[in-house]
Formats: C-alpha cells, structure tokens, sequence
C-alpha cells in the first residue's frame, strides 16, 4: 500500500517534532517535511506536494488560512487539515473559508488525528 505523504506546518517547533514522533510510528504515513510559518509551508508544499498538509490556523509571517487558499490554487491534489485551539465561530469559519477539507482541535486524541489523516489522505470525505 502507498505510503500517505505528510507535511506538518506549525508555528511551535515542539508540535511539528510531536507530531513527525508520532507519526513516523505509523507504517503507512511518512512525513516528508515540516515548517515553522506561513511562507515556508507554502513553499514546502508546492516543492514537495504532500498528500496532507496538517496546518495551523495561526502560523506566523502569513496564517494559516491565507496559506491553504494558496495550497488549493498551487498543489490542488493536496488535502489541508486545518489544526487549531480555537473553537469559535469567527475562527472556524475563517479557515473553512479557504479550502480546508477538515478542521480539527489541537487537544485532539492523536488515535483521531491519525484516523482522520489516513481518510483524508486517502482521498475521502471524514
């Protein structure tokens, strides 16, 4: 089976080691790069056009929803979850706005996170 190409763009380099440890431990997921804010996502996907991107809605230089309006037009084939720890309306709105296939909270249990990232990575609707 094909490996589901990840990259992980978050402000907090202790999220993006996070997440790349827990996720080089799935056989089926490789995580193929990762960056510290909007502009370095932008150009890591359109180098590497992942089959994910996990995204944090506030990245700094340029955020996250500004960014995966670009992901759509530059890498379309990309799917975009959208990672935040805001809830309300206002926020999740601003990054469903952009194109983002899903939205999910950062206190998400990372059994989810996973399940959700093989879904989406997949090519389907979660």
């Amino acid at each position: 089976m094909k490996k589901i190409r990840v990259m992980i763009a978050d402000g907090d380099h202790q999220v993006r080691d996070g997440l790349q440890t827990v996720l080089d431990l799935e056989e089926d997921i490789e995580v193929i790069g990762s960056a510290g804010d909007g502009r370095e996502a932008l150009k890591m996907t359109e180098l590497l056009m992942p089959d994910v991107v996990l995204l944090d809605l506030c990245l700094p230089v340029m955020g996250g929803a500004a960014v995966v309006k670009m992901i759509k037009e530059k890498s379309p084939q990309s799917k975009v979850i959208m990672l935040t720890v805001f809830d309300d309306r206002d926020h999740i709105a601003n990054a469903m706005a952009g194109g983002t296939d899903r939205l999910l909270l950062k206190d998400i249990r990372i059994d989810r996170l996973v399940d959700t990232l093989r879904t989406i990575g997949r090519g389907k609707k979660y």
